[in-house]
């Protein structure tokens, strides 16, 4: 399944990034269980501009779900970050994140934030402290979100800023 992907140039700080699979199947597998041609469309839009960097970003995973569905079962989620750098030496982030996985039987979300810290303290050599909490999974679906359903363990998008982008649906850590 390729990836198209654009990055804009930089204008005073600004940069829009996106992406977009075709979608073709190039999988090679054909179950009754997973949709064999999902596609994935993302979108952020970045600043970066002396001590402030602040990112939002969106991205959708189109017919994501079981094939025979009566519905195109589209994951959907939006990241907002912030982040800002004291003295060139400590940055301190925080990360928003909203997701919404659509199944067969009804529709599961999740919010969760992060909040993260970073002292540099000589070249490479910089101390690193995260928070995340996510709150409840709201729906009422019985399927739930695993490998083999609606999610196909696709993560949720995370806009890199700072040191406090985190993924609450695996947990990476993801620093600049």
């Amino acid at each position: 399944m390729g990836w198209v992907y654009y990055e804009s140039p930089k204008f005073s700080g600004f940069q829009v990034l996106g992406g977009w699979t075709p979608g073709n199947g190039a999988n090679g597998t054909t179950t009754t269980q997973q949709n064999t041609t999902p596609r994935v469309a993302s979108i952020a839009g970045l600043f970066n501009h002396g001590p402030l960097a602040i990112g939002v970003g969106y991205e959708q995973h189109q017919d994501a779900g079981s094939l025979g569905a009566t519905s195109s079962q589209d994951d959907k989620g939006w990241a907002l970050s912030v982040a800002y750098t004291f003295a060139g030496k400590i940055e301190v982030g925080a990360t928003y994140l909203d997701t919404k996985y659509e199944q067969i039987d009804g529709d599961i979300k999740r919010k969760s934030w992060t909040l993260g810290v970073e002292w540099n303290i000589a070249g490479p050599h910089s101390v690193r402290a995260f928070y995340a909490e996510a709150d409840k999974t709201k729906g009422s679906s019985q399927t739930g979100i695993s490998a083999t359903s609606n999610a196909g363990g696709i993560p949720a998008p995370c806009v890199l800023v700072g040191p406090a982008c985190t993924n609450p649906d695996n947990g990476a850590k993801i620093g600049r």
